[in-house]
């Protein structure tokens, strides 16, 4: 008989990352996005969706979600806006450190994180499947650094504990 042996939490972290990034490229980059008829139009398309004013798109979901007169949808998807940009990169800061010793420490996690988020803001908008936004960044980015503190209180608990790292 052979005996089986479990999968380290490295191993682990590597398929939950690999699961996360291609939920996360499906979610992103998944779209029918904006087929340009010409140069022009396309460009028109990215200066029309660079929003670069920090908080502007917050503050307009906020005003929304408690405008009374506002429809229920309306406040629904203003709410998803919000707190979906912030879940959306929280599995970041579990997975990344769990696969890479060197995301351990903070400040080059923290560093990645923004340039990573920032790249998928610009590839957004030059794939036309969505738009840059100042917003997203900030809140992608506190997304990121929630994963990073779950990761740093929870998660080097139990590799201490199961694999004594």
């Amino acid at each position: 008989m052979q005996k089986r042996t479990q999968p380290s939490l490295r191993q682990l972290g590597i398929l939950g990352l690999c699961c996360y990034m291609a939920a996360l490229g499906y979610i992103l980059f998944y779209r029918t996005g904006y087929r340009p008829t010409n140069a022009f139009s396309y460009w028109d398309y990215v200066k029309r969706n660079i929003q670069l004013i920090p908080f502007h798109t917050v503050k307009e979901m906020t005003a929304l979600m408690i405008n009374s007169e506002a429809s229920v949808n309306a406040r629904v998807l203003a709410a998803i806006n919000i707190i979906g940009n912030i879940l959306i990169m929280l599995p970041a800061g579990l997975f990344l450190p769990i696969v890479f010793k060197r995301f351990h420490k903070f400040s080059v996690y923290a560093l990645w994180m923004l340039v990573f988020i920032t790249c998928i803001e610009i590839l957004q908008v030059l794939t036309a499947c969505g738009s840059f936004d100042m917003d997203d960044i900030l809140l992608n980015y506190v997304g990121a650094m929630l994963g990073f503190l779950v990761f740093g209180t929870v998660g080097k608990l139990v590799m201490r504990r199961t694999y004594g790292e």
